[in-house]
């Protein structure tokens, strides 16, 4: 056997593995980034996991969503952030109604604080 048939084998066989490798990336369920890199091995969020994603995604907390996933696969914040991202953004086309309301900071407070002083004011400026 000559060298060009064995560089040609290797070659074949290194197309090979890229072809499974893209393949069983592709099949994966696209609306999850499931797949991970520990070491060389490839490993899968466990289903547990990925529900208490989407619950923390659902409740409205985000950034505990993003440390969690970050804990779970070991990715980097901006990888884990654009994960939740698109996370969020296939649980908000399912399920629109789904994700809780974001609650006020509680300006109405001030306000009324505000206008009761206001009112104080004026009474004592009237009453002069």
């Amino acid at each position: 056997m000559n060298t060009e048939d064995e560089i040609s084998r290797v070659f074949v066989g290194v197309q090979t593995l890229v072809c499974l490798g893209v393949y069983l990336i592709f099949q994966s369920d696209k609306q999850w980034p499931i797949i991970f890199r520990e070491g060389t091995m490839l490993r899968e969020i466990p289903e547990e996991k990925k529900n208490q994603l989407e619950d923390l995604l659902l409740q409205g907390r985000k950034i505990e969503a993003i440390k969690l996933h970050r804990e779970i696969t070991g990715l980097g914040l901006k990888e884990s952030k654009d994960a939740m991202d698109e996370l969020e953004a296939s649980l908000r086309a399912k399920f629109p109604d789904s994700f809780t309301k974001p609650q006020g900071k509680g300006c109405l407070g001030v306000l009324v604080l505000i206008s009761i002083f206001a009112a104080v004011v004026i009474f004592c400026v009237m009453k002069e």
